[in-house]
């Protein structure tokens, strides 16, 4: 999808690229060492995992795949929104309602 209007969101892949963005830029603001220093690295796993499947997402159908890259975005908005206050993040790293039993395919 082409942006067109600046009214509009940005693609899908735009928001997950901003959010990934967003998330990083909040890393490198935890102090190192202690559990800081591991909640960073903890974080920093689930972005790399991201990354790599994100460019393979455009297209794909519903599958494993793409449901463990749904489930790291949405602990990746999670994690921005504790941030949410933050002049640079956009009302889209929200976290997603969750898909209820009866949205699930039969």
């Amino acid at each position: 999808m082409i942006v067109s209007d600046r009214n509009s969101q940005p693609s899908e892949r735009k928001q997950n690229e901003e959010l990934v963005a967003f998330v990083t830029g909040r890393l490198m603001h935890l102090g190192m060492g202690g559990p800081s220093e591991d909640l960073a690295h903890g974080v920093g796993d689930l972005l790399t995992t991201y990354r790599r499947i994100l460019p393979h997402l455009d297209g794909a159908a519903p599958d494993y795949a793409t449901g463990v890259a749904d489930g790291l975005g949405q602990a990746l908005r999670y994690i921005a929104a504790g941030y949410r206050h933050h002049p640079d993040y956009k009302p889209y790293f929200a976290p997603q309602a969750p898909a209820t039993v009866a949205e699930w395919p039969a």
